[in-house]
């Protein structure tokens, strides 16, 4: 059974709590860098343009609410993500002893059109891949879930995403 326990968001502006929702500046984006946490008609969403055909393109949510942490995610089973975009994207985990580059564990989040879907995404290293062209990295995806920094969500062209919830079960991120 999974278990999503009720979240009071923090005082700063958040997504289930996840205050640190931000374009990274790879790839040609709107916005370009910077915060996409936006209210709009009164939902509390992010959302961001990929403007480049055959560019990859990156946001990034720190799952701690600042960089310098990390998160142990080893006892969570699932990701409940609710969610828009136009095409495909992948969504990385990112452990805090290897951060940078492509070469990450990652699972698929297919196109819905405009229309917003839930999807469960298991924690289990079977559920999670990698892309060639991104490469394939070098620690077991367990050692990752062990150390999460972050989430980070990656995609090649064009692309229009708006995340409405994003949920960890068994996790309450710490208000910042």
């Amino acid at each position: 059974t999974l278990f999503f326990p009720p979240l009071i968001n923090c005082n700063s502006p958040a997504l289930d709590r996840l205050t640190e929702w931000n374009a990274s500046g790879e790839g040609l984006t709107q916005p370009a860098t910077g915060s996409l946490l936006k209210v709009d008609n009164g939902l509390q969403s992010a959302a961001i343009s990929f403007l480049q055909p055959g560019q990859w393109h990156v946001f990034t949510v720190w799952l701690a609410n600042k960089f310098e942490a990390s998160v142990d995610l080893s006892g969570s089973k699932s990701i409940l993500i609710r969610y828009a975009a136009t095409k495909p994207l992948y969504m990385q985990l990112r452990p805090a002893f290897e951060w940078s580059g492509g070469n990450k564990w990652l699972i698929e989040l297919p196109a819905t059109g405009k229309v917003v879907t839930e999807q469960l995404v298991p924690l289990e290293a079977a559920a999670w891949t990698t892309l060639p062209a991104l490469g394939k990295p070098n620690y077991e995806f367990s050692r990752a879930l062990s150390a999460a920094r972050g989430l980070v969500f990656v995609g090649n062209g064009e692309n229009k995403v708006s995340v409405y919830s994003l949920r960890i079960e068994g996790y309450k991120p710490p208000c910042p």
